[in-house]
């Protein structure tokens, strides 16, 4: 993620906010954050490898950002929008499966 949001300091806050006021609060999300840091060296290599695919990782990342800041925002309100829309997640689907293709 570091390498993702290089130069962008705020945005690398706002989802280590995420990970430290929001799913550190739950074990669901201590063990989202623990398989993110178990995968992380892995995606970063695969990244590596692929600079088309980890620019439109980074464009998940970037695009995703403002929701993420909004929910850190809000912690004190139970219930609201998840931080990600739906409208972003089809996107996902394709930088997965070219990091990771599907058996057919």
């Amino acid at each position: 993620m570091r390498d993702a949001l290089r130069g962008d300091s705020q945005g690398l806050a706002a989802y280590q906010a995420l990970r430290d006021e929001v799913l550190a609060r739950s074990a669901a999300g201590r063990r989202y954050t623990a398989l993110y840091e178990k995968h992380a060296p892995e995606v970063a290599r695969i990244l590596a490898a692929d600079p088309v695919l980890a620019a439109r990782a980074a464009a998940l990342l970037r695009q995703w950002q403002p929701a993420v800041k909004q929910h850190g925002k809000r912690l004190a309100e139970p219930l609201h929008d998840p931080p990600i829309a739906q409208s972003p997640i089809p996107r996902v689907r394709p930088t997965l499966d070219k990091a990771h293709p599907r058996p057919r």
